[in-house]
């Protein structure tokens, strides 16, 4: 018949008693099997990635890249990767691309964030939607209670017009990354991580790249604060997102710099220089 020559190859799922014919109306149509990949509200970016790992059909293009190697990926090198992505669930079809699947997550928050903006009440103190962003992440992991969060959100944002510190419990955790075990210590309130709200005063900026350049120097003043493991010590996995997120901007500035003095370190008199800082990474 002439739906032959519109078959389209692909998954198709042939229930008992189906016939020929209508198997063949499902080929002409295309209606191939629908695969589902849910982001759960709240998730880390390394969980998001372990869920697109282990779907099934799906063809694994991302794997074994390190965070910011997946944003450059989706075009956005040098962007922190955390809460940049629209919790739903997404549906795919056999051998579609993992790279594909957080494209469509990109878009949504992005264009959701983008309207949340345009409509934002201009009395809160943020300057972009990145901050509008990184508040609503600390306001979600401060509660799982919908009905909670405006009054957490005013919190904040009245602590942000004061110039307080909003000392939160969620930015220390993700400081911690790995080495949170379900409690917080006297020394992780004071360790001094770029999240931690006990430590520093508004919101955790890992996107900026506030410095002072001295060219003849090749020396960079860099306002954020990051302290380098050990020479000798295994690269840390998932890495710093703060380091990395340094890293990938001096990349994208194409500054010449050989040394880096971090003000906010915990041993602010010493430079850096940017090889230790690549070796951290696991970079060359």
């Amino acid at each position: 018949s002439g739906s032959a020559a519109k078959l389209q190859a692909g998954e198709y799922r042939i229930d008992p008693g189906t016939l020929p014919a209508t198997f063949i109306q499902y080929l002409a149509a295309g209606k191939v099997v629908q695969h589902s990949l849910t982001i759960i509200e709240g998730w880390t970016f390394k969980q998001v990635m372990e869920t697109l790992s282990k779907a099934p059909r799906l063809t694994h293009t991302l794997q074994g890249l390190q965070p910011h190697q997946v944003m450059a990926s989706l075009g956005y090198p040098g962007m922190h990767p955390e809460g940049r992505f629209y919790p739903d669930t997404y549906y795919y079809s056999a051998g579609m691309s993992d790279l594909i699947i957080l494209q469509r997550a990109f878009q949504k928050m992005d264009t959701l964030l983008q309207t949340e903006w345009a409509q934002r009440d201009t009395s809160v103190p943020l300057k972009n939607p990145d901050e509008a962003l990184i508040l609503a992440s600390i306001v979600e992991k401060e509660t799982g209670r919908a009905e909670e969060r405006p009054m957490i959100a005013g919190v904040f944002t009245q602590r942000l017009r004061m110039g307080m510190r909003l000392q939160t419990d969620p930015t220390i955790i993700y400081g911690m990354g790995d080495q949170y075990r379900g409690n917080i210590g006297l020394k992780d309130l004071r360790a001094r991580t770029p999240y931690n709200t006990y430590v520093i005063k508004g919101l955790p900026h890992a996107d900026g790249l506030v410095v002072g350049y001295l060219p003849k120097e090749k020396i960079l003043v860099y306002a954020d604060m990051f302290n380098l493991p050990p020479a000798d010590a295994p690269v840390p996995d998932p890495p710093v997102i703060g380091t990395m997120v340094f890293a990938d901007n001096l990349d994208r500035l194409k500054l010449d710099v050989e040394r880096v003095m971090s003000v906010h370190s915990l041993n602010p008199d010493r430079l850096t220089t940017v090889a230790e800082i690549k070796t951290s990474l696991g970079r060359k």
